[in-house]
């Protein structure tokens, strides 16, 4: 599972005084390319209380693995990171030839 934060998420952050420094740093590091291993590591304590009641409240989002660089939801920062492809089949046939 990876966590992204949420344009609400973002806004939490910009606020002073409502995350306490723990689910502020966490918050922060929810950057849609670490892992909850990751984080864990990273802060080294148990973050998952911490990291569901954050996506309780909105401030969070939980991709899956497959979910990192496929559709990934709107409200999510890890939008930025997401790579975007053409649909299948829209290149035209010989489009890399000279590559």
């Amino acid at each position: 599972m990876t966590p992204a934060k949420t344009a609400k998420g973002r806004a939490a952050l910009a606020q002073r005084g409502i995350l306490s420094r723990r689910e502020r740093q966490l918050l922060i590091l929810c950057d849609a390319q670490r892992t909850l291993d990751d984080l864990k590591r990273m802060m080294g304590v148990e973050i998952e209380e911490d990291v569901w009641r954050l996506h309780a409240q909105g401030l969070l989002v939980c991709l899956q693995l497959s979910q990192r660089w496929g559709t990934i939801p709107a409200d999510s920062m890890a939008m930025d990171f997401a790579p975007t492809l053409p649909p299948m089949g829209s290149m035209p046939r010989g489009a890399f030839a000279g590559l």
